[in-house]
């Protein structure tokens, strides 16, 4: 038994908060949070409010039988909010409400209704379902595809056909679609659609929904690549990517994968010096300036032939040489003289091969002493 104890009370005046709750079914019809067990429109669970005083404190509430909450609070602002799921359609879809209200002390609130609404659901799904002009021996799933050349330098389109399953929750659901490119040379590839009107544009749009169409397979692309002297060639390919939106931010992104043959190719940028002179005892850096005329990256293999490298001289320098698309470079050779050379004439002759077993005409390093000439004048 507590002997001692105390609690101090302070009565304040508060007023009665009369809430009415609301929500529509899929075709229209109003119901309140009471009300769930709707012929067509099962709500899933319990409905329970959520009401927020502030300052951390809040609690469910149930309504009555009619879906009003009464209820006796201090005076102040306070914060309902509520979700449920309702089983329609044979789909489980989502509401949400909220409504704020100002009790006054020795008042009762105007009846105020917390409507509820269905929240939107654009969801999509989409696959490829044909593709035709690529390589036909390339061996790649039927959204990764091989593009051929075709003629005056240029790579020929490629098209696909897409289907878009819908399933979302809306009565009508519209569709944007626009297209975009990876890859450095992005802006020099086009990506067009159509929606079955045959008529190709960058962009399309097409329609679905519950009381639409719940599956879509004449969405249409056509990929055309870059020029080939400009097109990259990628070891995973270019990512062709097809965007669905809707107008309140829904987006659904769908990917296709478009590989360029790889060309190869190696070409001085400058030539070579007819003769590169060097003294005894010295080093000599020799210079091959080239340039990677291929479309993609590539790593030429450098051979020397040595035969008429004199006894005691060295030449150092890199096998092999690893390069991007498009770009120039300097692959450079050491030669070196010994301190005693003499009066030396001989030729270096270089092969270069690429990654595709590829040869070039070889390169000559032709070598000469130079010894200072001595003149005594009398």
């Amino acid at each position: 038994m507590a002997v001692g104890g105390s609690l101090d009370l302070e009565l304040t005046s508060g007023g009665w908060l009369t809430l009415e709750t609301e929500w529509l079914d899929y075709d229209g019809v109003p119901h309140t949070l009471a009300d769930l067990d709707v012929e067509g429109a099962h709500i899933v669970g319990e409905t329970e409010l959520i009401l927020n005083i502030g300052m951390g404190m809040k609690w469910f509430a149930p309504v009555n039988e009619d879906g009003v909450l009464e209820l006796l609070l201090i005076a102040g602002r306070i914060d309902a909010s509520s979700e449920f799921e309702v089983m329609q359609r044979n789909l489980t879809m989502e509401n949400s409400g909220g409504q704020g209200v100002t009790i006054r002390a020795g008042q009762e609130s105007p009846p105020t209704v917390m409507s509820h609404v269905r929240l939107a659901n654009h969801e999509i799904t989409v696959s490829t379902l044909n593709s035709t002009g690529g390589d036909p021996s390339h061996e790649g799933e039927v959204d990764d595809v091989m593009a051929v050349a075709g003629t005056i330098g240029g790579l020929d389109s490629l098209e696909f056909i897409v289907g878009v399953d819908y399933e979302g929750h809306e009565p009508l659901d519209s569709f944007s679609v626009f297209g975009s490119v990876a890859g450095t040379d992005s802006n020099d590839w086009l990506v067009e659609f159509h929606n079955g009107s045959e008529d190709w544009n960058v962009t399309t749009a097409f329609d679905m929904g519950l009381d639409n169409t719940l599956n879509f397979s004449n969405l249409n692309v056509r990929v055309t690549p870059a020029n080939q002297s400009i097109a990259h060639s990628f070891e995973g390919g270019h990512g062709v990517t097809m965007t669905i939106t809707t107008f309140d931010g829904y987006l659904e992104d769908h990917t296709f994968t478009v590989r360029i043959p790889q060309i190869h190719g190696f070409a001085l940028t400058e030539p070579m010096d007819e003769t590169y002179g060097i003294q005894p005892g010295e080093a000599l850096n020799v210079g091959i300036k080239f340039t990677n005329t291929g479309n993609g990256d590539e790593r030429f293999e450098f051979e020397f032939d040595d035969t008429e490298l004199p006894e005691g001289w060295e030449r150092t320098g890199a096998t092999s040489h690893t390069i991007g698309a498009f770009v120039s470079s300097t692959h450079t050779i050491t030669v070196v003289a010994p301190a005693n050379a003499s009066q030396e004439d001989f030729t270096i002759y270089v092969s270069v091969r690429d990654k595709a077993n590829g040869t070039y005409p070889d390169i000559e390093i032709h070598v000469q002493t130079s010894q200072p000439a001595l003149r005594i004048d009398s």
